[in-house]
C-alpha cells in the first residue's frame, strides 16, 4: 500500500490513547461490608462476562475510530484497487508550464497550483508496487527534468517544488525533452503518456518558428499528447514599457520618464505613482478602455549623482508581476569635452560655431576644454570624457600618436572634417581607411535634407518622437560634406545621412576602435551652408545626445527581461564581487536575474597606485511583456499540429480526477472517513445505551 502523505503515519501510535485511558480507568475501590454481599456478589458472577465484553467492544470501536482516521488523513493510494494489483506497467511524462502566466490570480488559486494539484491527483492510479514510472518536464525559458523514476519520488518533488518562474516558456525545447523522455520509457517496454498542464497562453503558444516544426515533428512521429488546461483568465492592467529620454543627464538637469499601460479588459480607472530610489514623487489617474494603451509621461529633475532607481507603479491586480517596472537613470557630473582645432578668420569656422553653443557656464551639462598649449599629455585626454578634433589641423597630427593610444584604452573621439584638409591618414590610424571625405556638394536652389538612418540611436533621442523630428530633417543644406563607405562592413553604424533627390550619403558614421568608440560627423553648424543655427530647438538637442551617446561610460546593459544572461564587464578584473538581489539579498555573481526588479552589482577594483575602489552597477529586470496577455490559444487550430486519441482530448481542470478507473471510483481516503464515522456513531449509540441499563 503507497501513502500520498506517508509522513501521517507517524501519527499511528496515538491510537493507543484509548487503550491507556482503559487501564487508567480500572482503578482500586475501597471494600465495605454489608449485610446483603452475598447477593450482590452472586448477581456480579453471572454478569461479569457480559460486561467485560461490552467494554472490549467500546475499547476497539474506540481504537480502530482513532486508528482509521489517521490512515485516511495518510491518503491511501492502493487500497481496493483491485486493478493496479492485474494491469501492466506504465509510464507517464508530465510537461508542466512554468512561465509567468502561470503566476495568474483567479478563482482564488493559480494556474501553477491547479496544474500541481492535477499531476497529483494523476499519479494516484500510478504506483511503483505495479512497475510504473513517471517523468516531470518543467518548461521555463531553460527546460529541465526535475524527476524521472517512481510515482512516489515524483509526489516528494512535487511538494518541494518552487512555483513558476517569471520569463517565458521555451515549448519547443520543453516539447523535445519530453519526447525524449517518452523513448526513454518505451526502450524499457513501458507505454508511456504525455500529458501537457499549461495556461495555453496565446502568446506562450505562439504556433510558428521552432514550436511549429517541433510539433509538426511529434506528429510525424506518432507522438501523442494530451492538453490539459489549468488557465483561468480575469481582467487586468500591465505597464508594458518604461523609458527616460535621456536616461543619462548631468546632476540637476532633467528627464522625461515615459510609461506605457494597457488594459486586458472592460474599462476601468487606475493610479500610476511615480518611485525614484523607492520614495513616491508624483501620482497620475487614468482612465484606459478594453485593450486601450495609453503613454503617461512624468517630468524629473534635481537628482542626485549615482545611478538613481526608477519605478512606476500600479494598484495590485490579478498578475501582480507586470504591475511595476523599473528603469535604471544614471546622474553623473557634466562631460568634459576636450577640443583640438583651429579657429578659421571672422569666426566662422565650424570650431567657433560649436563653441557657442556648449559655452553656456558653469550649470552646462558639458564644459569646454581646449587644448592650446605646446604639448597633450595621457593625463589631459584621461581627464576629458570625449575629445572633438577638427579639421585635422598640423597640431591634430601631431599629437596623432597620444590619441590613438587614448582611444584604443576607452577614450571617445568625435572627428569634424573641414573642407580641404587631408583626412586620409587620420582615418587611416583609426582602421577606418575604408571612409572617404568629400568632395563638398553645393546646391543654393535645391538643398539637401538630413534623413534618420536609425532613429533608434541614442544620439537620436529627441528625434524618435515625430513631433519633434522635423526640427532636425527639415533643415536646408545648400553645401554639405558627404562620407563616402567604399565597403558595406557591418563595422561602421551610419545613424544619420543626407538625402538629396532621391540620393543618401553618410552625414554621421561611428565605429569601434579596441576599446574606444570614433565618430565622424559633418552635419555640423555652419552660417554660410546650412540654417543649423537658426533652428536652435532641433541643433542643440540633437549635438548634445550626440555627445552624450558617444561620451557614455555604460559598458553593461541597463535592461534584461527575466531569465536572460547577465554578461557582466568590468573596467579592471575585479578583486570581490557581489551580485545583490532586489529584495538586499546577496548573492554569488553567477546566479540568474530570475526575479523582477532592480539587482545590483557590487565589485572592488584594484587601483594601480594601489588600494581598491568600489564599483557598482544596477540592472533592472522585466517579465516579458507577452506574459500579461491572458488571451487564449485557438484550440481548434492546436489540434492540428498533434496526433490525437480517444484518450488526449483537451481537459479543463476546474477539479481534477485522477484518470483510468481511479477516475469514477471514490479515493481509498473517502471510504476510511466513512469508517471512521461509522465506528464513532456505533461506539456512541451502544455507550448511551449501556449507561442507560447499568444505572
Amino acid at each position: 500500500m503507497n501513502f500520498l502523505h506517508p509522513e501521517v503515519l507517524s501519527y499511528l501510535p496515538l491510537a493507543g490513547i484509548p487503550v491507556i485511558i482503559h487501564i487508567l480507568n480500572r482503578r482500586r475501590y475501597n471494600s465495605v461490608e454489608f449485610g446483603a454481599m452475598d447477593f450482590l456478589r452472586q448477581a456480579i458472577r453471572k454478569q461479569r462476562r457480559r460486561i467485560l465484553l461490552e467494554n472490549w467492544l467500546l475499547l476497539f470501536l474506540r481504537t480502530f475510530a482513532l486508528l482509521a482516521l489517521i490512515l485516511a488523513l495518510a491518503d491511501p493510494q492502493t487500497s481496493g484497487d483491485p486493478l493496479n494489483q492485474t494491469r501492466t506497467a506504465r509510464s507517464e511524462v508530465f510537461l508542466l508550464d512554468a512561465s509567468a502566466s502561470m503566476r495568474w490570480k483567479a478563482e482564488g488559486s493559480t494556474p501553477w497550483k491547479r496544474a500541481v494539484q492535477s499531476v497529483l491527483q494523476s499519479l494516484k492510479g500510478l504506483s511503483s508496487a505495479t512497475g510504473d514510472q513517471v517523468a516531470l518536464i518543467l518548461a521555463d525559458d531553460h527546460p529541465r527534468r526535475i524527476s524521472f523514476g517512481s510515482p512516489e519520488a515524483l509526489q516528494q518533488v512535487l511538494q518541494n517544488l518552487d512555483g513558476p518562474s517569471f520569463s517565458q516558456a521555451n515549448l519547443s525545447r520543453s516539447f523535445t525533452l519530453a519526447h525524449q523522455t517518452a523513448l526513454e520509457f518505451e526502450a524499457l517496454g513501458l507505454p508511456c503518456q504525455m500529458t501537457v498542464l499549461s495556461d495555453y497562453q496565446a502568446t506562450t503558444w505562439n504556433l510558428s518558428g521552432t514550436l511549429q516544426k517541433t510539433l509538426l515533428h511529434l506528429q510525424e512521429q506518432s507522438r501523442a499528447w494530451s492538453p490539459v488546461d489549468v488557465g483561468r483568465t480575469k481582467p487586468q492592467t500591465a505597464i508594458t514599457d518604461l523609458r527616460l529620454t535621456p536616461d543619462s543627464i548631468p546632476a540637476g538637469e532633467s528627464t522625461w520618464i515615459q510609461g506605457t499601460v494597457r488594459r486586458f479588459g472592460p474599462e476601468a480607472e487606475m493610479k500610476l505613482t511615480l518611485f525614484v530610489d523607492n520614495r513616491p514623487q508624483e501620482s497620475q489617474t487614468l482612465s484606459l478602455k478594453e485593450q486601450e494603451e495609453k503613454v503617461v509621461s512624468f517630468f524629473f529633475e534635481g537628482a542626485e549623482e549615482g545611478l538613481r532607481k526608477i519605478r512606476i507603479q500600479l494598484e495590485a491586480d490579478a498578475f501582480p508581476a507586470d504591475d511595476r517596472r523599473h528603469a535604471i537613470l544614471e546622474v553623473r557630473a557634466p562631460h568634459i569635452l576636450g577640443v583640438l582645432g583651429e579657429d578659421v578668420p571672422d569666426n566662422q569656422g565650424t570650431l567657433a560655431s560649436l563653441r557657442r553653443y556648449f559655452s553656456l557656464g558653469e550649470d552646462a551639462p558639458f564644459q569646454w576644454q581646449s587644448f592650446s598649449g605646446a604639448s597633450l599629455s595621457t593625463a589631459d585626454l584621461l581627464a576629458i570624457d570625449v575629445l572633438l578634433v577638427f579639421g585635422p589641423g598640423p597640431r591634430a597630427m601631431q599629437f596623432l600618436p597620444e590619441i590613438e593610444d587614448w582611444v584604443s584604452q576607452g577614450g571617445h573621439l568625435l572627428f569634424i572634417p573641414e573642407e580641404h584638409q587631408d583626412t586620409a591618414a587620420l582615418l587611416s590610424t583609426f582602421d577606418a581607411s575604408s571612409l572617404r571625405v568629400g568632395p563638398p556638394t553645393e546646391n543654393r536652389t535645391s538643398p539637401a535634407n538630413l534623413l534618420l538612418s536609425q532613429p533608434e540611436h541614442p544620439g537620436l533621442a529627441l528625434f524618435q518622437d515625430p513631433r519633434w523630428r522635423p526640427l532636425l530633417t527639415e533643415i536646408p543644406f545648400q553645401r554639405w560634406l558627404p562620407i563616402h563607405l567604399s565597403s558595406d562592413s557591418t563595422v561602421f553604424q551610419v545613424p544619420l545621412e543626407f538625402e538629396h533627390k532621391g540620393s543618401k550619403e553618410a552625414a554621421w558614421v561611428e565605429w569601434p576602435f579596441h576599446q574606444g568608440q570614433c565618430a565622424i560627423l559633418t552635419a555640423v553648424p555652419q552660417k554660410e551652408h546650412n540654417l543649423m543655427e537658426q533652428v536652435p530647438g532641433g541643433t542643440l538637442p540633437f549635438l548634445y545626445d550626440l555627445l552624450r551617446a558617444l561620451g557614455s561610460t555604460q559598458i553593461n546593459p541597463r535592461e534584461l527581461l527575466c531569465g536572460e544572461e547577465y554578461a557582466l564587464h568590468f573596467p579592471r578584473p575585479p578583486s570581490a564581487v557581489h551580485l545583490i538581489s532586489p529584495l538586499g539579498v546577496k548573492q554569488r555573481i553567477t546566479t540568474p536575474l530570475s526575479t523582477p526588479g532592480v539587482w545590483s552589482v557590487e565589485a572592488q577594483l584594484p587601483q594601480p597606485e594601489g588600494g581598491d575602489v568600489l564599483w557598482n552597477e544596477r540592472v533592472a529586470v522585466h517579465v516579458p511583456t507577452e506574459e500579461s496577455n491572458p488571451e487564449k490559444a485557438d484550440f481548434l487550430h492546436l489540434n492540428s499540429f498533434r496526433k490525437i486519441t480517444d484518450n488526449t482530448q483537451i481537459r479543463s481542470q476546474a477539479n481534477p480526477a485522477s484518470k483510468e478507473s481511479t477516475g469514477s471510483r471514490p479515493p481509498s481516503s473517502l471510504w476510511m472517513f466513512l469508517l471512521v464515522f461509522f465506528a464513532l456513531a456505533f461506539e456512541s449509540i451502544l455507550a448511551a445505551r449501556l449507561d442507560r441499563r447499568r444505572t
